[in-house]
């Protein structure tokens, strides 16, 4: 079995140790200021290196301080989504809507939260050139199965901007649920040629390879992904089982094994590793 992959930020040190001594700023303003920008301020920084409930914290201080700035609200909104935190999320998108009830922005991103479509068709009735609420609008109308309307969203989102990458990115997989196979193609190809670094793009293109029982093209494109996020075990697991379609059982097996070195917590790397090694001739 092979799977689509989910984005994730890379950690880089140099950067992580520029914003820790920008929060020591933000410390020494805070000890003698105690103003409530400067917490926020800190909560954003701390945000960037993912320390998501101190950054809460701090989200909370600047709204004691003032529970009138709607800004204040949709930080911490921003905040409890990263954690999943969604009822909380919600809750405070709505407060910071109530202060301020023409950030389009906002209703956009609550529902984009909750996946209902009303709040990113409240968002295009304030805005209708915003392509980022007929993205997620688009992202809505596909959980909801409803791909036809989903790839009207996106072919809108694209209208009002062609450059907007993770529109193709996700206008492709719709393409894929609808059986679309040489649209979503277009589609990934699209998406790597604006952005060429993209592992997930091209672990996603494989996977669409692997479907169609392209298990040598799509090969190429997981060790694409791999050569660009040599720690993405999802391309190692996807590369082994088109290596496993192709009988290449030992290839497969270092892939899979692979895999389960760098994500010991998936039972689908080792079910797929146990079927791999059934594969091989008996000794």
């Amino acid at each position: 079995m092979f799977i689509f992959s989910i984005k994730a930020q890379n950690q880089d040190t140099p950067y992580y140790q520029l914003i820790n001594l920008k929060i020591q700023d933000e410390n020494f303003f805070i000890e003698h200021s105690h103003s409530e920008e400067h917490y926020i301020k800190r909560a954003l920084l701390k945000a960037k290196i993912d320390k998501y409930e101190d950054a809460i914290k701090d989200c909370d201080t600047a709204i004691k301080i003032n529970s009138k700035n709607a800004d204040y609200y949709f930080a911490r909104a921003f905040l409890y989504e990263k954690l999943e935190r969604y009822k909380e999320a919600i809750k405070d998108y709505k407060q910071g809507i109530k202060l301020n009830p023409t950030e389009a922005e906002a209703y956009n991103n609550k529902g984009a939260v909750n996946k209902k479509l009303g709040n990113n068709k409240k968002a295009i009735r304030i805005n209708p050139n915003y392509a980022e609420a007929y993205n997620n609008s688009g992202i809505a109308e596909d959980d909801a199965k409803k791909y036809t309307q989903a790839i009207k969203d996106y072919d809108k989102a694209l209208n009002l901007n062609p450059n907007y990458n993770v529109v193709y990115y996700n206008r492709a997989m719709t393409y894929l649920n609808l059986g679309l196979f040489s649209d979503a193609m277009a589609d990934y190809n699209r998406a790597i040629k604006f952005n060429p670094d993209d592992p997930e793009a091209y672990n996603n293109r494989g996977f669409l390879k692997t479907k169609m029982k392209q298990y040598s093209e799509a090969i190429e494109d997981y060790n694409k992904a791999i050569e660009l996020k040599p720690e993405y075990a999802v391309a190692y697991n996807n590369r082994g089982w088109a290596r496993l379609n192709l009988g290449d059982y030992n290839n497969a097996i270092d892939d899979f094994r692979m895999a389960i070195i760098l994500n010991p917590n998936k039972p689908l790397y080792k079910n797929n590793l146990k079927q791999a090694q059934e594969k091989l001739p008996k000794k």
